[in-house]
């Protein structure tokens, strides 16, 4: 069967999503270094059995959409890192050291977790994506769907003669 519909279809769901999920980096505030942004993409696929896309991005970015659990420290030079990238200074403690201001971070992250304007639970940015697409993103499916069965039985009989006789 041909999946023309089908694939013209996820393409363009594919784009939203990827164009969804870097508006909402932008707009929640979460563009520190512009890696993350960056790193957003989209990959469609095909094989005899499957037919969809997948979005790619940088290894952290669960992290920053579902938060990451209090427990665990993180690393010190990731969030100096991130504190240069953004110009944060501690307004809070301005005698401390940017090693130290950052090794404060790692060690509130381990206790509460990230990220505290969230509530501790990420940003909820697939979620949103989630809640926007869904609906319409099945239903063109399950049309594009219909419309890609619709040509292949049309080119299974495209060769077919109907002889009528009578008896």
């Amino acid at each position: 069967m041909d999946r023309k519909f089908q694939k013209a279809t996820l393409e363009k769901y594919a784009d939203l999503v990827r164009d969804s999920i870097k508006k909402q980096i932008k707009e929640k505030k979460l563009y520190a270094t512009g890696n993350l942004y960056r790193s957003v993409s989209e990959h469609l696929f095909e094989s005899t059995n499957e037919l969809g896309f997948d979005i790619k991005a940088a290894n952290y970015f669960t992290q920053v959409d579902r938060g990451r659990p209090k427990g665990r420290f993180v690393s010190n030079s990731k969030i100096k890192k991130w504190l240069l990238a953004k110009n944060i200074t501690s307004e809070f403690y301005p005698q401390k050291s940017i090693d130290e201001f950052s090794a404060l971070i790692s060690k509130t992250i381990k206790e509460k977790g990230t990220i505290k304007r969230f509530g501790y639970k990420g940003a909820g940015i697939l979620d949103e994506i989630i809640g926007n697409f869904s609906s319409d993103f099945f239903d063109e499916m399950i049309e594009s769907f219909a419309d890609d069965m619709d040509l292949t039985v049309a080119e299974l009989l495209k060769d077919v003669q109907i002889i009528k006789t009578t008896i």
